[in-house]
Order: structure tokens, then sequence, then C-alpha cells
């Protein structure tokens, strides 16, 4: 089952304090590979959207948050916002409206837990969010039986947003351990599963992956003692233990949308191939390049639709992020002035490739690479005046290429030939003269497809030219 997202990134009015792409890029990854074992996928419909609203960036309230989620909300997707705050959560779902995700909270199973909201599922503790507390009452003391209903306040988290005063309680049955017999009652109360135990604890609590058993003890309402079971992504435990979805909350999930969404199902086949690690090509590693208008080259990646590039300053953990751009080429022309760095901390450069259905590629092999001024550096000029041509460009393996160069200021050049990946798989210095063609003959048993030549000289020039088999 295939649903569509639309995802929303919300930044200040001023445009700062937004979640990073590839943290978004990342958050969506975890949750595809949360809810794989359930049968159910997710794609980004359209391009990531942007809000610049500083009073949605960090709402007090969950209504407050609704109303303007209704107002940016695009029709027969789900939408999530990425936040600095929602209403101190670090997520929390309306069903008339969508999902806000904190962007503390990015990294985890908060997004799938909310998402099981957003597809009808409750709490595994449903009730004692609040519990008998809503209204200034007793809350629970874990060390003596629990009583046999809570009441709750649930007016916000209704299928309607209450703009005025409006309370709604809610009388939920306390749910007793045994999961048959005459004091089993998981059928109605709590979440209403049979297949998710008994569990009170509606704060975050501490477990291991090793043990998802709760330390803390509790007692049902029949005196049985129990321990809350973490493995369940609809619980409070911490993210080290949560792990899926119970059958019955995976048939609720679908059910529910098959029912009750049934307009999400548009696209059952959308783009979802795995993508491959990406090669970035240009600048080679090390390489010094003109400061000014610097070029970007990669490979095209298997699967990949979009290429996030990232350049910045080293060391990256002072996040100096240059620039951020998303792209559907395999090159970028950057229009800014790089000024020369130290070589201990030059710039640097790694591109993420993904499609609307898969993220989880993970950034190339990082780049470092430094800049000379143009003003009568030689290197920079030769950069920018060297003229070369690659005949033919598109051949038969077995046939012959000329690499035709034409510069007095050329005397050494090494020509290398790579595969579509970025595997070297073929070099050769040269000699030259003021006109120059040199030939290298393919091999034969070099498959079809993309190949890069790349021509470097002894004055730091560095070029790139496609050349395609037959």
């Amino acid at each position: 089952m295939y649903l569509p997202l639309t995802i929303h990134i919300v930044g200040n009015d001023d445009s700062l304090g937004m979640a990073s792409f590839d943290a978004v890029l990342n958050s969506f990854c975890q949750l595809n590979e949360d809810y794989a074992p359930a049968g159910i996928q997710f794609f980004i419909e359209g391009s990531v959207r942007y809000i610049y609203e500083t009073a949605f960036y960090v709402h007090d309230s969950v209504k407050a948050g609704g109303i303007r989620m209704l107002q940016y909300n695009v029709a027969n997707t789900l939408n999530v916002y990425f936040v600095g705050s929602p209403a101190g959560n670090c997520g929390y779902n309306l069903p008339y409206a969508g999902i806000a995700m904190s962007n503390s909270c990015i990294n985890g199973h908060t997004f799938a837990h909310e998402m099981g909201h957003c597809l009808s599922l409750p709490h595994t503790f449903l009730g004692w969010e609040g519990g008998r507390s809503w209204n200034g009452s007793p809350v629970q003391v874990f060390n003596t039986p629990a009583p046999e209903r809570v009441t709750i306040n649930y007016t916000d988290f209704k299928d309607t947003i209450f703009l005025n005063d409006t309370l709604i309680i809610d009388t939920v049955f306390v749910e007793n351990v045994p999961r048959v017999g005459v004091n089993a009652n998981c059928q109605f109360a709590a979440d209403g599963f049979c297949d998710t135990p008994a569990d009170y604890l509606a704060f975050r609590w501490f477990c291991t992956a090793a043990n998802s058993i709760s330390s803390l003890a509790q007692i049902d309402p029949d005196s049985v003692v129990f321990q809350s079971d973490g493995w369940y992504i609809m619980s409070y435990a911490y993210d080290e233990c949560q792990v899926g979805f119970s059958q019955e909350q995976i048939n609720a999930m679908k059910a529910y949308v098959l029912t009750e969404k049934p307009s999400l199902l548009y696209n059952q086949s959308p783009y979802n191939d795995s993508v491959g690690q990406l090669m970035p090509l240009l600048p080679l590693a090390g390489a010094i390049i003109p400061s000014q208008s610097p070029r970007f080259e990669w490979a095209a990646t298997q699967g990949a639709t979009h290429y996030y590039l990232e350049i910045y300053k080293e060391p990256y953990a002072t996040n100096q992020v240059v620039e951020r751009v998303l792209l559907t080429d395999t090159f970028y022309q950057s229009t800014r002035n790089y000024t020369p760095r130290l070589a201990s901390f030059p710039y640097a450069w790694r591109v993420l490739p993904y499609n609307n259905g898969y993220t989880c590629a993970g950034f190339s092999p990082v780049r470092n690479f430094n800049t000379v001024l143009p003003s009568g550096l030689e290197p920079a000029m030769m950069e920018q005046t060297l003229q070369w041509d690659l005949l033919p460009n598109y051949t038969n393996a077995g046939q012959t290429i000329r690499v035709a160069i034409t510069d007095v200021k050329i005397q050494h050049a090494t020509l290398r030939i790579y595969s579509s990946t970025g595997q070297l798989l073929w070099s050769a210095a040269q000699n030259l003269e003021q006109v120059q063609n040199l030939e290298i003959s393919i091999p034969t048993h070099w498959a079809s497809g993309l190949y890069f030549v790349e021509l470097s000289t002894e004055l730091g020039y560095r070029g790139l030219k496609k050349m395609v088999l037959k």
C-alpha cells in the first residue's frame, strides 16, 4: 500500500531555523523502514514545500498548529510539517489537519509514531495520557491496582477542530493483563488490540534493545502485576527499543485507509526503486580550482531522479555550509566566488541521490578542494581557456578515439578514463606539442554505457568529457 506525503519545512519569518533537507530525507527513510514490515510505504508527492512563519515555527497549542495546517495542506496527501516546537511536543497528529514534527525529534521513530496516529492507531496506553488527572483528580499510583475506567480529555484530537471552549470527555476501560478468559477485556479496553499487551505508562521511559520491558511494575484492576513492553512504536518507550507494529495494528491501519481515506490510493506504482551510491567526479579530491563560479560534476546514479548537493567549509562540525542545491542534472555551475582557504581547512562537497520513494542512499564520499584567485595565476587562467575535443564521443568498444588539444602553454598532460561509477579504468601520461592529437584504443571488453575522459595538465587544469559506448 503506497501513500503520498506532502512535506512542509517550516522556518522563522527570516527563513532561519529550518530543518536541513538531508535530515528530512533521513527521517523519511526511517519512516519507510519502520513501515516496510507492515506492507505500507510512503512517497513524497510533488516538491518539498517551505513555509516562513515564526508563529507556526514555534506554536504553543495544537489548536493553533492545526489552524495553520489547514491553510497549507495539500489535498489527497498526508501532510507533515517539520517545525521548531510543536506545542512543546516531539510531535503530534491532528486527524482533521496533519502531523507536526519537532526538528529536535527528527531522528528515531517519532515520525512513525505520529504516522500511526494519522492512520487511526491510538497509544498502547490509551486512557492514561492525563488519565484521571485531567480534572485535578488523583493520578494513578502504580503500587496499587488500577481503576476499571479512566476519563480523558481528547477534545483537541477529535476529527473536527473545536474553536470554542467545548470539552469532550471520554471514558476508557483500563486494560487487564489476561488476553483470554473471563477477565480479558482487550477487545474493547484501551487501544482495542489483543496482540498489544497492557500498558499504563503515558510518559517517556527508558529501556534497551536487548530488554524492551519497563523497569516500573504496574498492577491491573484484578491485581495482576506486569511490566510494559516498549517494542511497540505506539508506546512511549524511547527509540532504543521501539521496533514495529502488531498484526492487529497493521490490519487497522490498512482498513482505515481503505474505508476512510481511499483518495490516498491514486498511485499504487510510484517510483520507489532503490538508489545506488553516488560517485563524485569533479573537482577531484584535493583539486585546486578557480575561485569564480566553480563547476561540480558527478556520475548519474541508478534509480536517482534528484540530487542534493552540499558545499561547505571544513571542518564540517562548524556547519559552515556555503551552498545547498537540489538538482535533477548531474552537474552544477555555481554563481558564487569561493575565496581561497587555508590548506588545512579547505572546502568540501558531497551529493545525496534520491527519488520520491527512496531516500536512504546517503551522501557520496566527501571530496575536498580549494581555490585560487584568477588574477595573474596561471593555473586558474588555464582552467578557463584550454580548448580540447574528444572525437568521436559516441563510439564502439574496440575503436579508437582522438583527443585534440590546442594550446602553446601545455607540454605535459595526463589522460584518464573512468566508468560511470567513478572507477579508474585507464591512465596515461602524454607529451604535447602546439597541436597534438592523442589517440586512445578502447578495449574490446568494455561494456556499453557511459564513461568519462579526464584531461589534467601540469598547470593545474582538470577537465572532463563524456564518452558513450554503443
